[in-house]
């Protein structure tokens, strides 16, 4: 094989799956590299449990991957190559995680206590997650929120993803001199923050304005419905199967029972976003406090 056939490779440790890509044209790694930068997604030594090809012909399936066998996986490329990459090794991350719940959600830290803000997309959490960064919050992730399973929140650093109108992704750093060389330490989930849709229905009362603004609140959230809302937001793309082999004859009753306990140990809210940096003081307030502000 010539050296400008021999493939370039790429090891990351994704939460608790190795992932090893492999191929020929080292542009494809381009998104990759950027997306995961930070040290927590260094390999950890161990043999990877998956390892990918990519080549440059037409994907060969509609997911943009085919299985041959658990272990070893095929993949082709078509129109942006960079991005289906980075697509696909996160993708096969959330398929074989089997020590984490894996939730779609902003993750931040604020003085050792993990904050969630969970929602459906377009909800506003990238947004919301930035906004509290400039506040002093630490950055987990913008979209994904990994709870082990003895509850603890851990990093996920991953550039965040910030939704252009023409329904493109620009990825940002959220503090851009923040050192990535130290992996922050998990954390309990102190904070869960379940943000309203983007667009309530016409029977959902009017939201209080001030000069024509959608002002921020919070309300309560009961400790059951705060764990059923993350459990709907949790990303798996495991098979049933699979979920049965980490979580037993009732996967879903499992993975509850799991968050309602990391639930309980939370405070739990709704949350009507207004405009990202005035929510963002306000939930650093509450936060700081531990109770809401008399206005909210």
């Amino acid at each position: 094989m010539s050296s400008a056939a021999s493939p370039h490779t790429r090891r990351f440790q994704l939460l608790d799956v190795g992932i090893e890509l492999s191929s020929s044209d080292p542009s494809h790694f381009s998104l990759v590299d950027r997306l995961f930068g930070a040290q927590e997604f260094r390999p950890d030594g161990r043999a990877p449990e998956i390892h990918a090809r990519f080549d440059g012909g037409p994907s060969p399936s509609a997911g943009g991957f085919e299985e041959p066998d658990p272990g070893h996986i095929h993949v082709g490329t078509s129109g942006d190559a960079p991005l289906e990459v980075a697509e696909w090794t996160f993708r096969a991350c959330l398929g074989r995680s089997s020590g984490f719940h894996i939730v779609h959600a902003g993750a931040l830290v604020r003085a050792g206590q993990g904050v969630l803000l969970v929602g459906p997309p377009f909800a506003g959490k990238t947004t919301l997650t930035l906004a509290l960064c400039q506040e002093g919050f630490e950055y987990f992730s913008d979209d994904v929120g990994p709870l082990d399973r003895g509850g603890l929140l851990h990093p996920f650093r991953r550039l965040a993803g910030v939704r252009l109108t023409e329904g493109r992704r620009d990825y940002v750093a959220p503090n851009p001199g923040a050192a990535l060389s130290v992996v922050p330490p998990a954390c309990p989930v102190a904070w869960i923050f379940l943000l309203e849709a983007p667009f309530p229905s016409a029977s959902s009362a009017p939201a209080r304005t001030r000069g024509g603004a959608v002002e921020a609140a919070v309300k309560p959230l009961s400790v059951s419905d705060a764990a059923l809302e993350v459990l709907r937001h949790t990303l798996n793309r495991a098979s049933r199967e699979e979920l049965r082999e980490r979580h037993g004859l009732h996967p879903h009753l499992q993975m509850l029972t799991e968050l309602l306990d990391i639930a309980a140990k939370a405070r739990c809210f709704r949350l009507r976003a207004g405009e990202p940096a005035s929510t963002a003081r306000m939930l650093r307030r509450l936060v700081d406090t531990g109770a809401p502000s008399p206005q909210d």
